[in-house]
């Protein structure tokens, strides 16, 4: 017994799957928001109907949030927790030659933090020479 296929499911060829492994077990199958008996030819095309619409509404969803994350970081969005780590610091410390994780320990910033903030002052400083050599 589930709430509603699709919380059984994230594919139809999944539900198809199961639900055949449950009839050659002899085990019935009941949703109670969607009342299907799939033990009968009729129930197992309704079944199959339903599943298929919602991997649809599965896909289309997954869709308009990846679309709306692209408007927003095209528009310039920072998406995500703001960062705690003073740029200004990062910054002067490559200047200084320093290794991603030499910074990392002095901020209390993880490596992969250290080098996401000098992605982006690369990107929003033009100009600003941060050597790729002090990786490490």
């Amino acid at each position: 017994v589930v709430y509603s296929f699709s919380r059984f499911a994230r594919s139809t060829t999944h539900l198809l799957e199961a639900l055949e492994i449950f009839r050659q077990h002899n085990v019935s199958f009941t949703s109670l928001s969607e009342k299907i008996d799939t033990a009968s030819p009729t129930g197992r095309a309704v079944f199959t109907i339903i599943a298929a619409i919602s991997q649809l509404e599965r896909e289309l969803v997954v869709e308009r949030v990846r679309n709306g994350l692209l408007n927003a970081l095209a528009k310039g969005k920072r998406l995500g927790r703001p960062s705690s780590v003073d740029r200004e610091i990062v910054k002067a410390l490559v200047l200084n030659k320093m290794k991603y994780r030499e910074i990392a320990k002095l901020t209390g910033a993880s490596h992969w933090t250290i080098h996401e903030v000098i992605k982006e002052i690369r990107r929003s400083e033009v100009g600003v020479s941060v050597q790729a050599e002090t990786v490490g």
